[in-house]
């Protein structure tokens, strides 16, 4: 039964105080807010989203908060692994959005040459990228999965790295 007690009287101090502190910050904005925070209890560590909203009375005061919490502890755990296993994957991996890399893993940037940052700033990674020799069918093959058309995989062509060397690569492309 928490009916009646105050955050203090049911959570450690840290956690109280941070409670506290939202539904403070609700009220001086007087709207509703949604908060992340990840907690280290004595059972473990436990992640909540939460959304706090101001609750008024019929002259619209506001005379208390709400908060609905969400345990979000495994789904935070699924992606951390997640990017654990993108990252140390050995696979170069991107997503490739509208003529532009929107991400690039580790492995992605050793097989070009160029860092995820340099990758995302290409105008066109195509251009940069494709050897001239396969720049027609790279192209056609990247505007073929945009549309959902079937292909064999993978497919193996050539890029043209950042230092100037021709390097064969295997791919499969996917629509996502």
């Amino acid at each position: 039964d928490i009916v009646g007690k105050t955050a203090y009287d049911v959570y450690p101090k840290e956690v109280a105080d941070i409670f506290v502190a939202h539904d403070k910050e609700v009220i001086e904005k007087d709207e509703p807010l949604e908060f992340e925070e990840t907690f280290y209890l004595d059972e473990g560590s436990i992640t909540l989203l939460t959304v706090i909203f101001p609750l008024k009375d019929t002259s619209g005061k506001t005379y208390a908060v709400c908060g609905i919490s969400t345990d979000i502890t495994e789904r935070r755990r699924a992606e951390e692994a997640y990017h654990v296993l993108v990252n140390n994957s050995l696979q170069g991996l991107a997503i490739y959005v509208e003529d532009r890399i929107v991400f690039a893993n580790p492995a992605m940037s050793a097989i070009t040459g160029y860092t995820s940052n340099e990758l995302f700033e290409l105008d066109n990674p195509i251009d940069t990228l494709a050897h001239p020799l396969d720049y027609e069918f790279i192209k056609s093959h990247i505007k073929d999965r945009s549309i959902g058309k079937p292909y064999s995989s993978p497919v193996e062509y050539r890029i043209a790295h950042k230092d100037g060397r021709t390097c064969w690569v295997e791919t499969n492309t996917i629509q996502i």
